[in-house]
């Protein structure tokens, strides 16, 4: 396995503990997510799909190079302005969540290639989407 590329069970330690990011403690901190990485900027690829995550933990956005991120089928309903800080992005896996808000400057992720959505994102989030000219978007059911 190429040591560039962190999942959720294998290169890194994740441990989530007292539900921190379940509905029962929806404001926790990054503090329940646990990532011991000693370079985050050498991440390349983040899987946390299926995670039963509410908001991303802010360790995230120290992994600056990171081209493939997965929050698919959590229980996300926004993107926090700070994705912005991941200006590496070429893949983002947000289907599967009840995502209602993005943040305008998504489309500053110049170099993001495919954003797969939940069909009826489509609707909601059209004017922040189509600024979105470099990247496919793949809309799932």
């Amino acid at each position: 396995m190429n040591k560039n590329i962190l999942t959720a069970f294998s290169v890194i330690s994740l441990l989530i503990y007292s539900n921190a990011f379940t509905q029962e403690n929806p404001s926790a901190k990054s503090s329940g997510f646990y990532f011991d990485v000693q370079n985050p900027e050498s991440v390349s690829e983040l899987d946390l799909s299926s995670k039963d995550i509410y908001m991303l933990p802010q360790e995230i956005f120290e992994m600056k190079n990171i081209e493939c991120l997965d929050l698919s089928n959590n229980n996300l309903s926004e993107l926090p302005d700070e994705i912005m800080q991941l200006q590496n992005l070429k893949i983002l896996k947000l289907n599967g969540n009840k995502i209602y808000w993005m943040p305008d400057a998504i489309s500053r992720l110049k170099f993001l290639k495919e954003i797969y959505l939940d069909y009826f994102i489509w609707g909601y989030r059209l004017a922040e989407l189509k600024s979105l000219t470099n990247a496919k978007i793949i809309l799932t059911d």
